[in-house]
């Protein structure tokens, strides 16, 4: 099972769009399912700030797309998010970040998804 994170937005929709369209196994967590412009095979309605619902999308997940959009309080959503994959056990992330991610970047939102990014290499992603 692919679950998509961010499925409303340009990029998640674009991933869900291509799993869907070569016949894999989708599931989005979206807080209002009418803004999905392909639909999944599996719809979770809630927050991924919502403990339960996450878990929940979790279940049997092999492969998360993780494309938040840059909002308030992303890197402790993001976070939450891996911590959720790891006691899922999922297996591969796959995590829209930026060119210059990274802890010496002189962008703030940089350095955010380069801590991000550092947290899925210490939960065994790669």
């Amino acid at each position: 099972m692919h679950l998509i994170i961010g499925a409303t937005g340009p990029t998640g929709s674009q991933a869900l769009a291509d799993l869907v369209a070569d016949g894999q196994p989708t599931r989005a967590i979206v807080r209002e399912a009418s803004k999905l412009s392909t639909t999944p095979n599996e719809v979770i309605d809630g927050s991924v700030l919502n403990p339960e619902a996450l878990r929940k999308a979790m279940t049997d997940v092999a492969c998360l797309y993780l494309s938040l959009g840059n909002l308030p309080g992303q890197e402790d959503a993001e976070l939450a998010i891996i911590s959720a994959t790891q006691a899922a056990d999922v297996a591969k992330i796959v995590k829209l970040s930026g060119p210059s991610a990274g802890p010496a970047s002189p962008v703030a939102i940089a350095r955010m998804h380069g801590r991000i990014e550092t947290a899925i290499t210490d939960a065994g992603g790669d």
